[in-house]
């Protein structure tokens, strides 16, 4: 994705808003998808002794 910020703009500003966009997009996409570290159906404490 290619940004143009406009002339006088905040870069601070812009990074924040580019960074919660991208957690939420994040979350958004993994909403409800098991992962490697927590896969469905494993118990914390046989993940955690492998």
């Amino acid at each position: 994705m290619l940004i143009t910020p406009r002339p006088g703009a905040s870069r601070e500003s812009l990074l924040e808003a580019l960074r919660t966009v991208h957690i939420a997009a994040s979350k958004a996409r993994n909403a409800g998808q098991p992962n490697a570290y927590n896969g469905p159906g494993i118990p914390a404490q046989t993940r955690a002794a492998k």
